[in-house]
């Protein structure tokens, strides 16, 4: 019987294109309990040459607030006004919690939240901006604005156990205030309808005896594609049939495309462009890599190993805990495009390793990583956060509605809750 009237959860985030943090708010705003919550989505502008999600959210029916201030770029005027429409955004809904999502999101949004007097507070980085992304003054000025918003925050989601070690090594909140929720991943059309080969390999004219070792993510900086590239000359050397099928697309595109020239690899060096059918582009892969700087997690690579392809990654957060270093595929320093391609090549060259590290993968990740587990532990997390903070209580009349009533922690921080009858 639907509930007339559900709790409302408000999630923030800077954008809603094409990526893992994104498809992982979707599936949590689309998925969560609708009989009990119901789910509004702030988010800024979504252009870019990733793709968007937001018409897929507006077709399943999500409730969406769009803000053209709410930006992930260190703007200060347009950080104060997204600010402020934060605040009148939370009072005017009331919603019982703030979800907010990725670091910049998750710095206003909770502020925002605070200033509101949301009842419950919870922040999901989805990775975070510790390593690599920033200068290290921009990076200190970042820490210090968590370790600020965490001292309000009720809980804070990290996608890996090695995230949230990351976060307790820089003291951003006690361990109390943490919790591992992993990103799901819907594995059906990885597993049980996985696509036929053929999709990528007739569009770039490869044979079916062509080693194709294949990456998915944005073309930035911090995915790491060029040195990937850079490890084609001496992948080649060795195995002059492999060729490299880069999918995604993004503002690095024409310069890795100038650097597989510069390398003479270019003729073996494929830029697919954005595609939605992941699937199909991993079903042509005979070993997939990811090079990232810094990852939350790693999706994608949940995605390939549902596919029992044999992984090359960077040994760094949050990839540590998808692939077991000579376990389930083989981890290489980041930034180290020598070590890249000696790993690869090591793979390409031993059939009974790559086998058994695509099995090792597959059994790793099906019985975790499906996204009806994660749906299930916010959703938990979610009742344990209203019940712990005593925010809400059942309402004694026959429609069955919820009251959210003052709390402790509330009188605490000198802010009211609000009634929702």
């Amino acid at each position: 019987m639907p509930n007339d009237n559900p709790i409302l959860v408000l999630h923030i985030i800077t954008r809603m294109v094409k990526g893992g943090a994104q498809q992982n708010t979707l599936a949590t705003v689309l998925k969560v309990n609708n009989r009990r919550y119901r789910s509004i989505l702030v988010t800024g502008l979504s252009d870019g040459a990733e793709g968007s999600l937001l018409d897929q959210a507006r077709y399943e029916g999500v409730d969406i607030h769009v803000l053209p201030q709410l930006v992930r770029e260190v703007s200060p005027i347009s950080d104060l006004i997204a600010l402020a429409a934060l605040v009148r955004i939370i009072r005017r809904e009331k919603p019982a919690i703030v979800h907010t999502h990725t670091s910049k999101a998750g710095i206003l949004g909770r502020i925002a939240a605070r200033m509101a007097g949301a009842p419950v507070i919870i922040h999901t980085p989805h990775g975070h901006i510790f390593h690599d992304y920033f200068s290290r003054p921009k990076t200190a000025l970042f820490i210090r604005l968590e370790r600020l918003c965490a001292r309000y925050t009720d809980r804070l989601i990290m996608l890996t156990q090695n995230e949230m070690d990351d976060h307790l090594a820089l003291k951003i909140a006690p361990p109390e205030r943490f919790t591992v929720i992993f990103s799901g991943v819907d594995l059906g059309q990885f597993t049980t309808n996985r696509p036929p080969r053929g999709t990528l390999r007739n569009r770039f004219g490869l044979s079916n005896g062509v080693r194709v070792i294949g990456t998915v993510g944005r073309l930035v900086p911090i995915k790491g594609q060029i040195h990937l590239i850079q490890a084609m000359p001496k992948i080649r050397q060795h195995c002059p049939e492999a060729h490299l099928v880069l999918v995604g697309d993004g503002p690095l595109r024409d310069e890795l495309e100038k650097a597989a020239t510069d390398l003479r690899v270019n003729d073996a060096v494929h830029f697919a462009g954005y595609r939605e059918d992941v699937a199909n582009c991993l079903a042509d892969f005979d070993l997939f890599v990811l090079p990232s700087l810094n990852e939350g997690m790693g999706r994608v690579i949940v995605e390939a190993m549902a596919m029992r392809l044999p992984v090359v990654a960077s040994d760094v957060c949050g990839i540590r805990d998808l692939v077991k270093d000579k376990v389930s595929g083989l981890l290489v320093p980041p930034s180290d495009h020598q070590a890249l391609a000696e790993a690869i090549i090591h793979l390409l060259s031993n059939r009974a390793l790559v086998e058994r590290y695509a099995e090792a993968g597959y059994e790793t990740v099906v019985p975790a990583f499906g996204e009806e587990i994660m749906i299930e532990k916010i959703e938990r997390l979610y009742g344990a956060l209203l019940e712990e903070k005593g925010a809400l209580r059942a309402n004694s009349s026959e429609s069955g509605s919820q009251e959210l009533v003052k709390t402790a922690d509330a009188d605490e921080r000198g802010q009211d809750c609000w009634n929702k009858n």
